[in-house]
């Protein structure tokens, strides 16, 4: 069994334009960096990190990370995969 690398407490998903849909939450053990994977259940069963986002409100003070996939993957997609409350491992390629 591979050990992961990290992981990522998603609070939330979003979608932008070319980058397709991706995980909003925290970082919560261990160390994410671009070119880790995550599993999932669906096909493709594997989605590669391309992107650790920090995204900083410091008007509200709320200190989120974003999870950003090569694949780029639809919004619907990345909401069934990965629902929001869970805890994912981040392992290395």
């Amino acid at each position: 069994m591979i050990e992961p690398s990290g992981k990522f407490e998603i609070t939330g998903h979003y979608e932008l334009t070319g980058r397709g849909g991706f995980l909003i939450g925290r970082i919560v053990d261990g160390v994410i960096r671009i070119g880790m994977s995550v599993t999932t259940d669906l096909d493709p069963g594997e989605l590669k990190i391309a992107g650790v986002e920090y995204l900083d409100n410091f008007s509200e003070g709320k200190y989120r990370n974003a999870l950003i996939f090569a694949e780029k993957p639809s919004l619907e997609f990345v909401k069934r995969a990965f629902p929001v409350g869970i805890v994912i491992e981040v392992n290395d390629a």
